[in-house]
């Protein structure tokens, strides 16, 4: 019997927290602190590191991550990895000095050569991203959304339809 191949996006335990997510003063909190990491997505390309023989995943942290998240329009709480706060910033036409710490690449291009955890990190940092930017407006009446819960839902602002919507979980 043989077996599949390792997927290298589901790898990684992520503990979603999302009872946290209802708190916006908790959100706030985690990305503001020196522990946090942000994973910069920019044209749903993933922040990788240039040298080395192999590539890895560039998580962004300190006065660095807190700069770039604040430049972005919102951040995304992706949930905590050994204990550690994750947030997906999408950073598409923005102007950063990310390009001297790696490169934006397609992640199917790099994926397979990644450490498993981080592969699965930027999958879904690049996934929640992708929905945000193809939700800015209300699927039933067109108004914009508002993001909530930690990036996990846009709310219409439309007082009459107040739809919320939830990023799609299939696989």
């Amino acid at each position: 019997m043989s077996q599949r191949p390792r997927n290298p996006y589901s790898s990684a335990e992520i503990d979603r927290a999302s009872h946290e997510r209802e708190n916006d003063e908790r959100m706030l909190e985690l990305a503001s602190s020196g522990e946090a990491r942000f994973v910069p997505i920019d044209s749903e390309r993933n922040l990788v590191s240039k040298g080395g023989a192999t590539p890895e995943a560039v998580f962004l942290q300190g006065m660095m991550g807190r700069a770039v998240a604040a430049a972005a329009d919102h951040h995304i709480f992706l949930g905590y990895v050994e204990g550690t706060p994750y947030f997906a910033v999408d950073v598409t036409g923005k102007e950063t000095p990310l390009g001297e710490m790696g490169e934006f690449v397609d992640l199917r291009q790099v994926g397979a050569l990644l450490f498993a955890q981080e592969g699965s990190i930027l999958a879904y940092a690049r996934g929640m991203t992708y929905w945000h930017r193809r939700h800015r407006y209300c699927g039933v009446c067109g108004a914009s959304t508002r993001v909530s819960r930690g990036g996990h839902v846009r709310g219409c602002t439309n007082a009459t339809c107040k739809t919320e919507h939830f990023p799609r979980t299939d696989p």
